[in-house]
């Protein structure tokens, strides 16, 4: 799996780190999603691409993911991550 970071044109060291931080928990709760709903259907999740946007706090399956994969999961992954995930630039956590 791999992340296409969408960031405002003023990227320091600061929001590398955050983008980091949250790549590693992102990582963990896609695979979880995935692998909960979809584990028979994929080896591994290797040619799926992310695109996190930090201006509007959206994340999104690429148009770079194979689109027989997108087709399979979009709808359950918009379910689940947009709009009952919130992301900002501190945590990555489910809307209360």
């Amino acid at each position: 799996m791999r992340f296409n970071w969408i960031v405002s044109l003023d990227t320091n060291d600061e929001i590398k780190k955050r983008c980091l931080d949250m790549e590693y928990l992102l990582r963990q709760k896609i695979s979880k999603f995935l692998i909960g709903n979809w584990d028979d259907l994929m080896d591994d999740f290797d040619h799926l691409v992310f695109d996190v946007d930090m201006v509007t706090k959206e994340i999104k399956i690429s148009n770079q993911s194979p689109v027989f994969l997108k087709t399979v999961i979009e709808k359950d992954f918009y379910r689940e991550f947009n709009p009952n995930f919130r992301l900002d630039h501190n945590t990555v956590s489910d809307r209360p």
